[in-house]
């Protein structure tokens, strides 16, 4: 896993890693927010690839597959980024893998409805937290197994299925729509909450 925060002295150094495809469309972008997580990931996933495959970070090849979702056809691996305030974070791994991370904002609490089915929420009425974290929790867990699908949220986070709340909250387990059970860890720092999503290995 690679972690990265936002710092304005890096942004130089951070940018000469993109490929030529990613540098234009930076350059093409005029939202700072936009811009800034974009750099962020793609610098991520690249420092990491280049860890893993001893090839330099703007020679990796990463592909945006059409569903969306990223790839590095001349790695062995399953890439997975994510973004949120002034973090990114990249993951890889030779099985299907995926990552969110979500600063938290006030939201609406009623898009625990949408995220959830009804029989999801009595699983969080014994939590110590309150209907924001839960909320949190959940989005995360949830997009995290949707992205390791290859899907992302172009899926209803509610055909994924929370199964279990370690009483600690250092995991969940999601079943995906097939039935098969996805292990998440969770982490939370600060106001960021971080799901990795893996299959549930018995």
């Amino acid at each position: 896993m690679k972690r990265l925060t936002y710092d304005v002295s890096n942004e130089t150094s951070w940018s000469a890693l993109l490929g030529k495809e990613e540098s234009l469309r930076l350059a093409d972008m005029k939202h700072e927010k936009r811009r800034r997580s974009f750099l962020l990931g793609r610098a991520a996933i690249r420092l990491l690839l280049s860890e893993l495959t001893d090839v330099e970070p703007a020679r990796v090849c990463i592909v945006v597959e059409e569903n969306g979702s990223l790839s590095a056809p001349e790695t062995p691996y399953i890439i997975s980024i994510a973004h949120s305030g002034d973090r990114a974070v990249a993951v890889a791994s030779r099985e299907p893998i995926g990552i969110d991370i979500e600063i938290s904002n006030e939201r609406d609490e009623d898009l625990l409805s949408y995220i959830l089915h009804d029989d999801e929420i009595p699983r969080l009425q014994s939590l110590q937290l309150n209907n924001q974290e839960k909320l949190y929790l959940c989005w995360t867990a949830k997009e995290a197994v949707l992205k390791a699908l290859g899907t992302g949220l172009r899926k209803s986070p509610k055909t994924v299925h929370v199964e279990h709340i370690d009483d600690h909250l250092r995991y969940v387990i999601v079943n995906d729509l097939e039935g098969s059970p996805w292990y998440v860890h969770i982490e939370r720092d600060g106001e960021y909450y971080l799901s990795l999503a893996l299959p549930h290995k018995e």
